[in-house]
């Protein structure tokens, strides 16, 4: 057959009828499809499967002759000796002279041509194995083929009666034919058919004549069938009288493939069913047809071999290409249940192949194509074949459900449950790295196809969620519906789950999200809110449709997803804000428990995204407006139910407050005069016994920044309990957290404790000024600010309770809890001195000790400065000093030789001092 150049006459496009792809056969590394990658669908345009169905391989055409997959045969050896020319190989007979090469065919020529007497030789045997070698070359083979020789070596094989003779002169013409793609059509040919099918005819009983007979007769055939495919309109009529094939020789072919057990005869004739198939031909249609199909399933489904099956299908592919009607006619005989459960059951990715292909034609233009996409096994074998190693049969599948979807929402739907988007993802992340060629080929293959049903989908999806809000807008309002309006909903509310599926995918997501889209969800969150309130009903009085709670948390589920991703949050925030918060926010008041939680929790989410940022842009600030003024007007009034209900809604209540605050603290006014601080007092109170709950966390960190705001009234919150609600806490959280920290000898996070020291250090620090201010007052000789002092004083005596409680605390390997502890313990001394008569019992004096032995100065002088004012202001504690502080006084003793050796006098001094009160 023809050289390698000949590739590029072979190619065809996608969408074309197939040609017969030659060469070398087996290269198939002709990129084939970058016509198609690379050419631009509009939007609306109409894809057409065929141009995505066939991949090169499935037009591949291999030998015929002298194929090993059909039968073994002999190796190629001849004895130079005994041959009557010089024995030249192709490689030297290609450097000589045209002359000298022509010379030398022409000799071999004659030799082959001559008639030799009785019964054959050895030099004969070995002439013809010489002359099949040398047929390799297409030059060569074209120019023995022109002297006729084809003829005159089927007359020399018709007359020989050796079996071993009959197979060199059969490889010979199959060499001859193989590689002889110019040769004009001619008679001759035809008459070497002839005799060949007469030959058939004559010996079809005898099995290994016949498996000499096909492989010549086959060959030949399909050279034809590639002339007439390639000659021009007027050659082929000026040949069409002379070179008509005997329709014997068809009959023959077929009854070769469907008569008798022998697995060699039915494997060559279905190779050259299979090859003069894959031509767009006259002689191509006569295998066209259901005996042939029946044939080609049965030596499929009977051969125990892989070879065979391989060719019977790939046969049976080619056929159904120009006549699905005949792969029909084999479910129809098989059954599709049967034929899917085989196709399921093989492992071989060339059977898969085909297998694949021909259900992409019968679902896509077959004549009971709706029947079959019924089938639930269909649905199932397309899955399975996602599993498959070839990136073709991926390929073909994900082209097979693209047929599938196709104007069937719930096929869709089915598909995404199903795991077809993690398929897709799969294929879509999945980096290939290979240098073969042809497997860059079948990746480019396979990203043509999946882009094609990735491109169907991303179009489905918003004309689905179109329909869908035009069934709501006509609904809208309406109690009841019509049935014919409830089956519509029930049939379009899906839509929604599949939104969903496409969401959570990194590779559908950023096709979704579009601002239109956005728009859609927007009026689809205003009907929702219609449906939870029950203005709008989504069932018939037949209860035809949908429950409310599942129109509800489907939309719902789509909106957390996207409140999932920040990216999504920052480009579609104008949306967001100025078209969904308001539903959002009424939903969170939904009367419906679970609908007010996934609402609240979404609500936190689209904060978020303006807490998280450090500066906001021009439009940011716009849209941190809209927010504010949604959550003052729908969500602050609301907001004692939302804390007093069960968790974790108050729990997403405070969170949000938080988030609001930390960018628009000015919120502290609108929270201050809806009266929420008594009910952040009580949401405390109730959870008393969980002090490290998460509600408890976030509320007092909700009164933490109520407190440090400028415009708080201080008087009012003291009136309200705050210093009494603190050491509640206090003595709630600390001996907790005190009892883990010595079981487990673990450090317990508590940000709770954190924001209540940060509230009691404040408060302690503006009582601490005015009492300065006082003291100085006095000392300038006038009581100004005496009596607000000691009112003060008073009103945050309570705070004295504590300061037993936190020297434990101090000595906590968390530096924030320990700095604040000290700092605050450091201003409870120092206005209240001794009050509590426990501040230096033997186990605070255990933990003093700890301090001063393992701090560092700064700390031990905060220290020293406490225990001096304790002792100094109550007798009580110096006794107590004296009675168990014998390991503080070796400590303080170690300190000030510490001290005086890195010349603290500081330290040193308020170390000698303390222990000279100790010691006194």
């Amino acid at each position: 057959m023809g050289g390698g150049g000949d590739m590029d006459a072979a190619k065809f496009t996608m969408s074309s009828r197939p040609m017969t792809s030659q060469g070398n056969r087996d290269d198939d590394n002709e990129d084939i499809y970058s016509e198609v990658e690379s050419r631009k669908r509009d939007e609306h345009e109409d894809f057409n499967v065929s141009d995505v169905i066939y991949y090169t391989s499935d037009w591949l055409v291999t030998n015929i002759s002298d194929n090993t997959k059909i039968q073994k045969l002999p190796v190629l050896k001849f004895d130079p000796k005994s041959l009557q020319l010089p024995a030249h190989s192709v490689t030297k007979l290609t450097g000589m002279s045209k002359k000298d090469c022509e010379k030398h065919l022409t000799h071999l020529s004659d030799l082959l041509t001559a008639e030799e007497k009785g019964p054959p030789t050895q030099k004969r045997a070995h002439l013809l194995t010489y002359a099949t070698t040398i047929c390799s070359n297409p030059n060569f083979a074209e120019f023995l083929a022109r002297r006729n020789l084809i003829v005159i070596l089927t007359k020399q094989l018709k007359d020989a009666s050796h079996i071993d003779t009959r197979m060199k002169i059969s490889r010979l013409i199959g060499a001859l034919v193989q590689n002889s793609d110019d040769v004009s059509l001619s008679t001759s040919h035809v008459e070497a058919i002839t005799m060949l099918t007469d030959m058939l005819r004559e010996n079809f009983r005898n099995a290994k004549l016949k498996s000499v007979l096909l492989p010549a007769l086959g060959e030949l055939v399909f050279l034809m069938a590639r002339l007439q495919e390639h000659a021009l309109p007027d050659e082929l009529l000026k040949s069409s009288s002379k070179s008509t094939i005997p329709s014997l020789t068809f009959t023959m072919l077929i009854k070769c493939l469907k008569e008798g057990d022998d697995v060699v005869t039915h494997h060559y004739a279905a190779k050259t069913i299979e090859n003069i198939v894959a031509t767009n031909t006259d002689m191509c249609q006569r295998f066209v047809s259901n005996e042939v199909g029946q044939s080609l399933w049965y030596l499929c489904t009977h051969s125990s071999v892989d070879s065979p099956r391989i060719t019977a299908l790939s046969a049976l592919c080619r056929i159904t290409k120009h006549n699905v009607g005949v792969f029909e006619n084999v479910i129809e005989k098989v059954g599709l249940p049967n034929l899917l459960n085989t196709i399921s059951s093989t492992s071989s990715s060339r059977i898969q192949q085909a297998y694949v292909t021909m259900l992409c034609e019968a679902v896509s233009r077959g004549q009971h194509r709706l029947k079959y996409l019924q089938h639930k096994e269909l649905f199932t074998t397309a899955l399975h074949l996602l599993e498959s190693t070839s990136c073709v049969v991926r390929g073909k599948t994900f082209v097979l459900m693209y047929i599938m979807m196709q104007d069937d929402n719930e096929q869709l739907l089915a598909l995404c449950q199903a795991r077809l988007v993690m398929y897709i993802e799969r294929d879509k992340k999945k980096h290939h790295q290979t240098e073969k060629p042809e497997q860059l080929n079948q990746v480019q293959y396979l990203n043509i196809c999946l882009n094609s049903l990735l491109t169907e989908i991303i179009r489905r999806v918003p004309i689905i969620l179109g329909d869908l809000l035009q069934v709501l807008n006509v609904i809208s309002g309406r109690k009841h519906l019509s049935a014919v309006q409830a089956k519509q909903l029930k049939h379009l509310l899906p839509v929604v789950t599949l939104i969903q599926h496409m969401m959570n995918s990194s590779v559908f997501r950023s096709f979704i999200a579009t601002e239109e889209f956005m728009l859609c969800l927007a009026g689809l969150m205003e009907h929702t809110v219609l449906i939870d309130c029950g203005e709008t009903g989504v069932t018939s009085s037949g209860n035809v449709g949908v429950s409310k709670d599942e129109v509800v948390h489907s939309v719902l589920t789509v909106m957390e997803i996207i409140m999932q991703h920040p990216s999504l949050l920052a480009t579609h925030q104008k949306v967001l804000t100025s078209e969904i918060a308001s539903s959002l926010a009424v939903l969170c008041i939904s009367e419906h428990w679970e609908t007010k939680l996934l609402s609240l929790k979404l609500f936190c989410e689209l904060v978020s995204v303006f807490a998280n940022t450090q500066s906001l842009t021009t439009s940011q600030q716009k849209g941190a407006d809209r927010i504010i003024q949604v959550v003052c007007k729908d969500l602050l009034p609301q907001y004692e139910q939302f804390l007093m209900d069960p968790n974790p809604i108050p729990t997403y209540g405070l969170r949000l407050l938080e988030s609001l605050i930390s960018f628009r603290p000015q919120i502290i006014r609108e929270i201050t005069s809806c009266g929420l601080v008594l009910v952040l007092y009580q949401v405390i109170e109730d959870n008393h016994s969980n002090p490290l709950s998460q509600v408890v966390e976030h509320s007092t960190a909700v009164l933490k920044s109520v407190i440090h705001y400028k415009d708080t009234d201080i008087d009012e919150l003291y009136s309200q309990g705050i210093v009494e609600l603190l050491v509640s806490v206090c003595h709630k959280i600390i001996p907790y957290i005190k009892e883990r920290t010595e079981q487990a000898d673990i450090h317990v996070p508590c940000s709770t404790l954190v924001s209540v020291l940060e509230i009691m250090q404040h408060l302690l620090k503006m009582v601490s000024e005015v009492v300065r201010k006082a003291l100085q007052a006095q000392k300038g000789g006038t009581e100004d600010g005496t009596d607000t002092a000691e009112n003060c004083l008073h009103t945050n005596k309570q705070f004295t309770d504590v300061i037993s409680m936190l020297p434990c605390m101090v000595a906590l390997d968390d530096p924030q809890i320990s700095d604040l502890a000290l700092r605050s313990l450091s201003l409870l001394v120092q206005l209240f001195g001794g009050e509590n008569r426990h501040s230096l019992d033997s186990e605070n004096l255990v933990y003093y000790n700890e301090i001063l032995s393992t701090g560092d100065s700064k700390r031990q002088k905060f220290i020293l400065r406490i225990l001096k004012r304790l002792v100094t202001t109550d007798k009580h504690h110096l006794d107590n000093l004296k009675s168990h502080g014998a390991d503080m006084l070796k400590t303080l003793s170690k300190l000030t030789k510490a001290a005086s050796a890195t010349a603290d006098a500081g330290l040193s001094n308020m170390a000698i001092e303390l222990h000279k009160l100790a010691t006194s």
